[in-house]
């Protein structure tokens, strides 16, 4: 057996004998170029298929466990995965969430939900609620923060 199937073998003993699991996603995890905006790519994608079989088989791994994930990446594709979206943090955020761009208010919401993509409070453009977004509102993924529904994140209301 080469080094890199015995590592396998014993993450996989690891996690079956454990009784949480804390999982770190990054960079490595990332949907990969493609040619399209990030913001149009998705797990369901051929181009995505690595990045999906990586995701199904870590949701193999951890379907009986009591499991959270951390994830630093803002491109969204954890939610598509086979995860329970409680169990997932986004402290970078997330591309398809989206805030005002003059931080007017600390509402967030799921793409689409606002459809001049402007925000209904101020008038200003509506922005990835990311890091890279210069007005950052980190309460989008704390605890409470998001309304989860159909495994998706919804409109984020109510004051911080």
């Amino acid at each position: 057996m080469n080094d890199r199937n015995t590592s396998k073998e014993e993450i996989r003993k690891a996690i079956s004998a454990a009784e949480k699991v804390l999982i770190g996603i990054g960079g490595e995890w990332k949907l990969l170029e493609d040619g399209r905006d990030v913001r149009s790519r998705s797990l369901k994608d051929e181009a995505q298929r690595a990045v999906r079989e990586a995701y199904e088989c870590l949701s193999r791994l951890v379907e009986d466990k009591d499991y959270y994930i951390v994830t630093t990446l803002t491109d969204g594709a954890i939610y598509d995965a086979d995860f329970d979206p409680a169990r997932i943090v986004a402290p970078c955020g997330n591309i398809h969430w989206r805030q005002c761009s003059r931080a007017c208010t600390k509402d967030i919401w799921e793409e689409g939900e606002v459809p001049s993509d402007v925000c209904p409070h101020c008038g200003a453009p509506l922005t990835g609620n990311t890091l890279e977004a210069e007005t950052y509102i980190e309460e989008g993924y704390l605890p409470g923060g998001k309304i989860i529904s159909n495994g998706r994140p919804k409109r984020l209301t109510g004051s911080w």
